[in-house]
């Protein structure tokens, strides 16, 4: 996954999906170069099924089932992209 901050733009590497004190845990993997933990509550789960519920986000989850990953290269990263910091990550 690409992440992309006014900081730095950085691949994710999803790891670990768990539920704790009643919220879900995601974790990156520990070979990212920077830890990331993200807490996802009830609230957001709603507003992320109602998004995936929209057609368009619905029919891209659906051919994701069947495309390839292509290039590697995601959506907004790559060299070329205007970018206030000067270091590449």
């Amino acid at each position: 996954m690409h992440v992309s901050t006014p900081i730095a733009d950085m691949e994710i590497n999803l790891d670990r999906f768990v539920v704790e004190n009643g919220t879900l845990v995601v974790t990156n993997s520990g070979n990212d170069a920077m830890p990331a933990r993200a807490v996802i509550e009830p609230r957001d789960v709603r507003r992320l099924l109602g998004a995936f519920l929209r057609p368009r986000v619905a029919w891209y989850f659906l051919t994701c089932l069947v495309r390839s990953d292509g290039d590697g290269q995601s959506a907004g990263g790559g060299q070329d992209d205007d970018h206030p910091s000067p270091v590449s990550w």
